[in-house]
């Protein structure tokens, strides 16, 4: 085979490997941007997904403690009167605890402060004291327990979550839970007599400091809640079951506040009265809890839902992007089209005697010198003709037709 064959043959193969660098290049030059700009949504979105997964586990694991803080109200209240404690009613509700810190507890940075308050729950079941005592025991249990809403709506960020104001509200529900409480323990506290027969000379002034404190923090909490649930952009208080709720609430948080205020004045208060309030409130603080907290989960599952989407669909059309634009650099690109063959090129055939003019072509293609002339073209030739005759008459061959 000739160089110059040679390098037609191997020409086109040349061309199509530099197209393929340069199709890589190019991608690579799309890539680069479309790439940043993908990881980086894809990093925000993933971090979006992680918070919102974050705070459905505390809403999970709110719900049960809640209520349980619900359980160590009453049960603070029982105790101060010198009623026996629903022990039973207590592990029911901390078993419900257990069963959320074994799910959700290490991702909260839960276990450690929840081991502690169950420790501490367990210990107190034995005592049988009452009076300012009781209150002071379970004043330390549902403080720790607060702190543990306060340590999980802040790991979770649930606690400062932009979208729902509901979440600094739901927060304050087992505040009122508490302190709604231990304003009605304060003022029976104060209107008990002493061995005397009248009240303790400091008692009743430090009672009524108590009061007054416990009944501030009512109303504010019970303020932020309003707001919280039902007054913002971000309320989650839509729908007539929410709103009857937060409504009960409200009434409750001003009852009690009529009732028990003249107590902060030293003023004699009907514990029986501020009893039933406060355990209105309780009741309408934690039915009101659980309407947040479900409707909170049902918002942040859709939220959830709104980032899976959101992912799915960027990783396709990223997909989709890289092949089109591979398509569309493959075709653009000089030296898409194989160069036809130059018919002027090809070294001229004639006829073949013995069978089809192509016979043989594939196999003998590029094995045939291109300067091989058909023999049949030289029998016109008149100068060969004579050269011809004269050799065969130095040979004494006969001429062409004598025998």
């Amino acid at each position: 085979m000739t160089g110059g064959r040679l390098h037609e043959v191997r020409r086109p193969h040349m061309r199509r490997g530099v197209r393929i660098v340069m199709v890589f290049v190019a991608l690579a030059a799309l890539i680069a941007p479309m790439g940043y700009l993908f990881s980086s949504f894809w990093s925000v979105t993933g971090q979006s997904e992680s918070e919102v997964a974050d705070e459905r586990r505390a809403v999970r694991y709110l719900k049960p403690l809640i209520r349980l803080i619900g359980a160590l109200a009453e049960a603070q209240s029982r105790a101060v009167d010198g009623e026996s404690v629903d022990v039973a009613g207590l592990r029911a509700a901390m078993a419900k605890v257990d069963a959320v810190d074994r799910q959700h507890g290490v991702a909260l940075r839960a276990q450690k402060r929840w081991s502690t308050l169950r420790r501490q729950i367990v210990a107190g079941f034995g005592e049988t004291t009452g009076g300012d005592q009781a209150y002071r025991a379970y004043g330390e249990l549902t403080t720790t327990a607060l702190a543990l809403v306060a340590k999980v709506g802040d790991v979770s960020s649930l606690a400062t979550d932009p979208e729902f104001d509901a979440h600094a509200a739901l927060l304050c529900v087992p505040l009122v839970v508490v302190h709604s409480g231990q304003v009605a323990d304060l003022v029976r506290s104060a209107s008990t007599p002493t061995g005397g027969g009248g009240r303790a000379a400091n008692g009743s002034t430090v009672a009524a400091g108590r009061v007054a404190v416990a009944l501030d923090r009512v109303a504010a909490a019970g303020e932020t809640i309003r707001e919280g649930v039902r007054g913002s952009e971000g309320a989650v208080a839509e729908d007539g079951e929410a709103l009857a709720a937060l409504d009960e609430f409200f009434a409750a948080v001003v009852a009690l506040l009529e009732v028990a205020t003249p107590a902060t004045a030293g003023e004699k208060v009907a514990p029986a009265e501020v009893d039933q309030v406060g355990e209105r409130l309780r009741s309408a603080a934690l039915l009101l809890g659980d309407q947040i907290l479900t409707r909170l989960d049902s918002r942040l599952e859709t939220r959830a839902d709104g980032l899976e989407d959101q992912r799915i669909g960027a990783a396709i059309t990223m997909a989709v992007g890289l092949l089109l634009g591979t398509a569309l650099l493959w075709t653009s690109l000089p030296g898409y089209r194989e160069p036809e063959e130059d018919p002027a090129a090809l070294p001229e055939t004639g006829g073949d005697l013995t069978g089809p003019p192509d016979a043989g072509q594939d196999s003998m293609d590029g094995m045939v010198p291109a300067e091989l002339v058909d023999a049949r073209e030289l029998l016109s030739n008149e100068e060969l003709l004579h050269i011809g005759r004269a050799v065969r008459s130095t040979r004494g061959e006969p001429e062409d037709g004598v025998h």
